[in-house]
């Protein structure tokens, strides 16, 4: 095995758990809240359409531009909670469509067969209606789950720690060992988890026609089997970890990473515990310090004076410095010093 391969293999355990525990929250909360609203819907046709308009309006829109919504709604706070946010908003759409779409393809005859031996409108939901729908709105959460997981990708980019840290940097930094591990990991976990609800789904179908007694149990065999292997793999990659003293923050390209883990290695020799959360923009990061999700970064004034304050021109170095200072403590922020470096361009020529 490569070293380069053996490093990327070693950051394998802490992606799993970020990725892992996001999608299964984000699903979870995707299905307690889709499935009664896909009830409420199928039960009102004046309720039914402005809802499931709302709902597809959210998954028109890009996945990366609803996490920087949802960053913006927090006040600029980053990390699992927006990105948490996100995934649930995204992932609703497949699993209301079909709970909507199940419980209207039940057979009116069996409906009204329930009604005539007087089962009352809630007993026909639970004891009738959800069991032969329960094969479609199953198969509408097997679609979420794999949408869940290739978007959840995308929260490093708010501070979310998944296999998406494997493939930005990888792209950051030419790192093509990188990206492999992360796309392949997310594929991996993608294919599993459809494997596990599909199994769960081919129980419900077989179960809502009747299907042998043998052949259930197999099925239910491996989907319990599936099961006990996914909440190992939770319970292993979900332990709690110790909180760290310092979070250092970085931007998403090799200088900073760099000076991000030159911050981390200075931290950890004076013996604090260091956690590191890079590859975010500059406005995410600059809010984040603000809200306390990141405690430190390397910030550069020509940024924080074009981009975050608006001004053109150059005075000088000096003011310059002590402008954007001020501004910077006006924030509640401390800058604690100059890094020592310019930021100079040089042009090479053959």
């Amino acid at each position: 095995m490569s070293p380069v391969l053996r490093e990327q293999l070693l950051l394998l355990p802490e992606y799993l758990q970020g990725h892992l525990a996001l999608t299964f929250a984000a699903l979870g909360a995707g299905i307690a809240m889709s499935v009664p609203l896909g009830i409420v819907a199928s039960r009102s046709p004046r309720i039914r359409h402005p809802l499931l308009a709302t709902v597809s309006l959210i998954q028109t829109v890009p996945g990366l531009a609803i996490l920087a919504l949802v960053v913006a709604m927090l006040g600029g706070q980053i990390g699992f909670l927006p990105a948490f946010i996100a995934l649930t908003l995204y992932s609703m759409l497949p699993i209301m469509r079909n709970t909507v779409s199940g419980l209207e393809g039940v057979p009116a005859e069996v409906v009204e067969a329930a009604r005539g031996i007087g089962l009352a409108p809630r007993q026909r939901l639970w004891k009738v209606e959800l069991p032969l729908a329960l094969p479609v709105i199953v198969a509408g959460i097997r679609t979420a789950a794999v949408w869940t997981v290739g978007m959840a990708t995308l929260s490093t980019l708010v501070g979310a720690s998944s296999f998406g840290n494997y493939i930005f940097i990888g792209i950051q930094t030419r790192n093509l060992t990188a990206v492999t591990v992360g796309s392949l990991a997310a594929a991996a976990l993608a294919i599993l988890l459809d494997t596990l609800i599909g199994s769960l789904q081919w129980i419900a179908e077989r179960r809502a026609i009747g299907v042998g007694l043998r052949e259930l149990r197999r099925a239910i065999v491996l989907a319990v089997t599936l099961s006990l292997a996914f909440a190992m793999a939770l319970v292993f990659t979900l332990k709690p970890a110790p909180k760290p003293d310092f979070i250092v923050g970085g931007k998403p390209f090799t200088e900073q990473y760099i000076l991000a883990s030159l911050l981390a290695e200075r931290l950890t020799a004076e013996g604090f515990l260091v956690e590191q959360n890079i590859g975010m923009g500059s406005d995410v990061i600059f809010n984040a310090i603000g809200s306390g999700t990141v405690d430190l970064y390397v910030e550069y004034s020509g940024t924080i004076w074009g981009s975050f304050m608006r001004r053109e021109g150059n005075p000088g170095r000096a003011e310059i410095t002590e402008i954007t200072q001020t501004f910077v403590r006006e924030r509640g922020l401390n800058p604690v010093g100059l890094a020592g470096f310019q930021n100079r361009y040089a042009l090479a020529m053959r």
